[in-house]
């Protein structure tokens, strides 16, 4: 009796002592979930931090991750990514492109668009979304304009694969450079240019959001087209790395009976050259089937040139 007595309590003291052991474990979790609870719930909105234009750009990476509130005037320097992304790019001061001032290749060159290029940042939407609708801080005319403006921008600066980014924890007001409602006296001129984007230039399919809505909208574009083709093509010679190969390029351009202008182009690798073609006998353009064969065939000869 004693013997069993004794395997008894071994029983018992052996599961006591898994139970302890199965509690503490229970109470170590716990205790680690509710430590987990509790980090969660004192996760803090990002510090704010009140900063002008040039600190934020000098130590740029100190601002990663902060909510900043920058009070300079900050332009609209870049429209490109704003219709498919919701993205601007914005600075101090409006950039000009440094072909505009310097010499492709040249050490002023470098300068300007290393300055340029360190001297930005990306106001995005911080949506995923494509071809947001509505589209962010588009003013009265549904647009966003370069060298529109703002004197107070508040959002959470970070740091993409694509550069340094300020999402907005309040909504920007942009302002100034409004689109003009008249021209203005462009004095006396003997050339006219103009450019129409053909890539929405449907036959058919109309209504579909982009391009034409109807079949009497098409004919209006077309006549527009029709109307504006001056005889004038664009053609181009790029990937020129030399600066002294551009200037050659430009100048025997410059020097054939069709050309109107040449001029290097905005990447600064590249010559643009106005060229004027008309058919033989003179007759105006009507359709865009014979303007593209005139394209085609003015094409071919400046390539064999």
């Amino acid at each position: 009796m004693k013997k069993y007595t004794l395997l008894l309590l071994t029983i018992l003291a052996n599961i006591s002592i898994i139970s302890a052991t199965d509690n503490e474990v229970a109470t170590e979790i716990k205790s680690t979930d509710t430590t987990a609870e509790a980090t969660t719930e004192n996760i803090s909105e990002p510090q704010t931090s009140v900063v002008s234009w040039n600190d934020l750009i000098n130590n740029i990476n100190s601002y990663i991750g902060y909510e900043v509130e920058i009070h300079d005037t900050l332009y609209i320097i870049s429209v490109q990514n704003w219709n498919k992304y919701g993205e601007v790019e914005l600075s101090n001061e409006r950039q000009m492109t440094p072909t505009d001032i310097a010499l492709p290749g040249s050490i002023e060159y470098t300068t300007i668009l290393n300055k340029n290029n360190n001297n930005r940042v990306t106001l995005s939407d911080g949506s995923s979304t494509i071809y947001p609708n509505p589209r962010p801080w588009q003013d009265a005319d549904g647009t966003c304009r370069t060298g529109q403006y703002t004197t107070l921008l508040k959002g959470v600066f970070s740091q993409t694969q694509y550069g340094y980014t300020i999402t907005p924890t309040t909504t920007p007001v942009f302002q100034g450079n409004p689109r003009p409602t008249a021209v203005t006296n462009l004095g006396n001129y003997n050339l006219k240019i103009c450019s129409f984007n053909l890539r929405l230039y449907l036959t058919s399919g109309y209504g579909n959001g982009f391009g034409p809505d109807n079949e009497a909208d098409a004919e209006k574009q077309h006549n527009k087209i029709m109307k504006a083709f001056n005889g004038i093509i664009t053609l181009s010679v790029d990937n020129i790395t030399d600066a002294a190969e551009l200037e050659t390029v430009k100048k025997v351009a410059s020097m054939m009976p069709m050309t109107l202008a040449a001029f290097v182009s905005s990447t600064g690798s590249g010559v643009k050259i106005l060229v004027r073609i008309a058919p033989k006998d003179g007759h105006d353009i009507t359709t865009i089937d014979e303007a593209e064969q005139l394209c085609k065939s003015a094409y071919a000869i400046a390539v064999r040139v």
